[in-house]
């Protein structure tokens, strides 16, 4: 993954000749700037080889001053944003241009903001399942928390490698895992040193196939998630994250632990980064940012209670995380998660769940496809961990291809039958479902589709 600058780029144009009584400065300053990043500066004109340029920076906690020369029409300051203490504020830019040999000066201002030096942060859900903390067979020295959950693995330079083929710099990161029954390959596939995939087999040779011709036992594609990796007693999931050369694993909720229920225990670590490339997917390419206190609640869109998130530790290690931690969810609803004053993403909590079909009335199978004028049969039914729970009422509502909507509530039976017009043109139709039990309502939605079949007539 390409690292792009943050910092401050401040082109300023002077256009000016020997006898001409007038010229333009042109001054460019970005919105803002990490605080971890240096504020280059760049001064240039076409027209003047020589000049000297005076800067002055200016916000409410820190000032910063300084005069620079040009050489060959450009002129170029650095500034170590960290080192004279130019921390989160705004800042204002004042920029003088003089020539005394042409009796040429100008100015012009502008500013900028110093933000946090992570520009980027993630809430990454984690398994509330209990894994055993004592056996942690992958990496045990490198688990966070003492815990199976999420952890770090120790990558080494392997030459050796067949993934020295794939490697642009021919320099591949490998690891053995489980007391060599695993073995995982991170490798710079696009530029040399940025690492962006990962690999995963059961022996060192990192293959598709072995050598009978059949498929590698544990091979993993790069960017797919390693399924029914067992931990301990327990099967998992692990979710790869590279994060700069580092490469991390997480343990994500399975289909049972989402959506979380109303009391439900979620446990989850903050991600701190300065990029990204793909973000909370089955991968995760990252340049992670230490050191940052992530501070971070979860507002109910519904009733707007927060809820504070707190980890075992706040502040990030060198992998870009917090440590672990674990809350019971809040209301049923939306809950926003805000990481920093930075919107992370979402997570809904729901007090039961409604499972639906669409189906032929006359034969009760399922079609994908239905016509003008045949009848559809909408089934929901509400459930509590996989079991049917009894409901106050059921709405379904159907919007065919044309936009005319029919209703049905149920408050005796969980389906309802509806006729599709004879003159509807072809299109996908909508359900909306919405079940109230117990004074909780939820709600679903799904489609089908409608078309008109042709009729070939042979000769």
């Amino acid at each position: 993954m390409g690292k792009v600058s943050t910092g401050v780029l401040l082109c300023l144009s002077v256009l000016m000749m020997f006898g001409v009584s007038s010229a333009e400065t042109f001054l460019s300053v970005p919105n803002s700037v990490a605080e971890e990043e240096n504020a280059t500066i760049v001064v240039e004109n076409s027209d003047v080889e020589n000049f000297k340029v005076t800067l002055n920076v200016s916000g409410s906690e820190a000032t910063y001053s300084d005069t620079f020369s040009a050489s060959e029409g450009t002129a170029l300051e650095t500034i170590d944003l960290s080192l004279e203490n130019l921390t989160q504020s705004k800042y204002s830019v004042d920029a003088s241009v003089f020539n005394e040999s042409v009796n040429f000066s100008d100015s012009s201002t502008s500013g900028f903001k110093v933000l946090s030096g992570i520009t980027g942060a993630k809430m990454v859900d984690l398994t509330s399942k209990d894994i055993s903390k004592s056996d942690c067979p992958l990496n045990k020295s490198k688990s966070m928390n003492d815990e199976c959950k999420l952890f770090g693995v120790n990558v080494t330079v392997d030459e050796s490698s067949n993934l020295s083929e794939l490697s642009e710099s021919g320099e591949p990161l490998t690891a053995s895992l489980n007391g060599g029954q695993n073995y995982v390959g991170l490798v710079d596939t696009e530029s040399p040193g940025e690492y962006d995939t990962v690999f995963w087999d059961d022996d060192s040779l990192f293959r598709e196939l072995n050598e009978t011709g059949a498929d590698e036992r544990s091979f993993v594609s790069p960017g797919e998630p390693v399924k029914n990796f067992r931990i301990g007693n327990q099967t998992a999931q692990l979710n790869t994250i590279i994060s700069g050369e580092n490469l991390m694993f997480s343990v994500p909720p399975t289909s049972g632990e989402v959506p979380f229920r109303q009391s439900d225990s979620i446990s989850y670590a903050f991600l701190g980064y300065s990029e990204a490339d793909q973000v909370l997917g089955s991968a995760i390419d990252v340049t992670p940012v230490e050191g940052i206190d992530m501070r971070a609640v979860s507002r109910n869109l519904g009733d707007q209670n927060t809820n504070t998130l707190q980890t075992s530790n706040s502040t990030t290690n060198k992998y870009g995380f917090t440590g672990i931690g674990n809350i019971q969810s809040a209301n049923v609803g939306r809950h926003k998660v805000s990481i920093n004053n930075v919107s992370s993403e979402y997570y809904e909590v729901k007090s039961f769940s409604i499972s639906y079909r669409i189906l032929d009335p006359s034969t009760g199978t399922r079609h994908k496809v239905y016509r003008p004028g045949e009848t559809v049969k909408v089934e929901a039914v509400p459930t509590l961990n996989g079991e049917k729970i009894n409901y106050d009422s059921i709405r379904i509502e159907l919007t065919d291809s044309s936009g005319q909507r029919f209703k049905k509530t149920l408050d005796q039976s969980n389906s309802a039958i509806f006729n599709i017009s004879e003159d509807i043109s072809g299109g996908r139709a909508s359900v909306s479902i919405k079940v109230q039990s117990g004074g909780v309502t939820q709600t679903e939605s799904t489609s089908f589709e409608i078309k008109k079949f042709k009729y070939i007539q042979f000769h």
